[in-house]
């Protein structure tokens, strides 16, 4: 009996051991896969947190793209395979007139091999030009400024400055880029696509301020005043600071200021705005001056904005930029003030009252920014 109790016991202890193993190894098995389990969500957030910071890189890369697409040469729309020449052309035309703009006596203007760095990227077709002309320091200056104003894939890769006798010889190499998968258009510098033109007619009918949308587009990525390429202007930047001090002569004396005769501003009674024409590419006014026969146009875009009103003995009387150009008036800023020429009025009885900068935001939807821009 005593026997048989021992052995009872002690299968009874070896049980016990057996299910507190198995519930043990059990319990461990579970354990175990729970945290395989959350090292796999761990690795999965990981994956995911990772593939965002992808898409976002690549909608960011996207927009840049988007955006060099719009200011890039555009190609032929006549040719199956990606060809610039017509943008070629466009693009010398554009150096001549910039050129013509600031008087440089042009020598040469014409295309060549672009640099070796500029084809790495595969998609982006580089085009260079080689310009040499001479001009004076002062439309140096401007020139340069005006070109790097211009809302355009372009860019000044070598610059030689050889001085003169109260000139300079400018020797330079431009290179402008082509991105590969730019839509053909009939201008050189982007324009309003068809749903900005189809937005602008809309609130034409709602509103009787027109070019609402164009505005909007004008400050895009794509518009003329979308990218700033220079430093606002500001105290202690000042381009003109380039030609006072003379970098090949140093600074220059002062002069004293020889008495000129007065420009006739008895014209301004005669300077008449008498058209406002409108394209698929820009808009544009005229202004009429009858004593003396001539025509001054007027143009919205930036570099082309300045207009200057002259006498018979070409001494200047008004100089301005055109700020807005609308259906039935243009806005012009002279002197740091602003004024509306309307369809069949002097340019005298235009600058009697100027308007004010939050008159022009609530008549006319002009906003004019700290810098001057509009």
């Amino acid at each position: 009996m005593e026997r048989e109790r021992l052995t009872r016991l002690v299968l009874i202890a070896v049980g016990v051991f057996a299910v507190a193993a198995g519930c043990f190894l059990f319990v461990t098995r579970i354990l175990q896969g729970l945290a395989d389990k959350e090292e796999q969500i761990v690795r999965l957030q990981r994956e995911v947190g990772e593939a965002e910071t992808r898409l976002l890189s690549m909608l960011q890369a996207r927009q840049h793209l988007t955006r060099w697409q719009a200011i890039s040469l555009p190609p032929d729309s006549s040719a199956p395979n990606p060809q610039y020449n017509m943008a070629i052309l466009r693009y010398k035309d554009y150096l001549n007139e910039l050129c013509r703009k600031h008087k440089w006596k042009v020598r040469q203007i014409s295309p060549t091999a672009a640099s070796a760095s500029a084809g790495r990227n595969t998609g982006l077709v580089p085009i260079a030009f080689s310009l040499e002309a001479d001009a004076t320091l002062d439309a140096l200056v401007r020139w340069l400024r005006d070109f790097y104003n211009e809302n355009l894939a372009h860019q000044i890769r070598k610059v030689i400055l050889t001085p003169t006798e109260g000139q300079v010889q400018v020797s330079m190499t431009i290179e402008t880029a082509a991105i590969l998968g730019a839509a053909p258009r009939d201008s050189l510098a982007p324009q309003p696509s068809g749903s900005f033109l189809v937005l602008d007619a809309l609130t034409c009918l709602l509103c009787p301020v027109a070019g609402q949308a164009t505005l909007w587009w004008s400050v895009s990525p794509a518009g003329p005043y979308g990218a700033r390429k220079l430093s606002p202007h500001r105290q202690g930047n000042d381009y003109a600071a380039i030609v006072r001090k003379d970098l090949f002569a140093g600074l220059r004396p002062v002069q004293p200021v020889a008495s000129q005769p007065a420009a006739d501003r008895s014209l301004l009674r005669y300077v008449v705005l008498t058209d406002i024409t409108e394209t698929f590419i820009r808009r544009e006014a005229w202004l009429y001056c009858r004593p003396t026969n001539t025509h001054v146009r007027l143009r919205e875009e930036g570099g082309f904005n300045e207009f200057e009103v002259r006498d018979a003995r070409q001494l200047t009387i008004v100089k301005g930029k055109v700020r807005r150009i609308n259906t039935r008036e243009v806005v012009v800023e002279v002197a740091g003030k602003f004024y509306v020429i309307h369809l069949g009025q002097t340019l005298a009885d235009a600058l009697a009252e100027s308007v004010k900068p939050e008159d022009l935001k609530k008549l006319y939807q002009i906003e004019i920014a700290a810098d001057g821009r509009t």
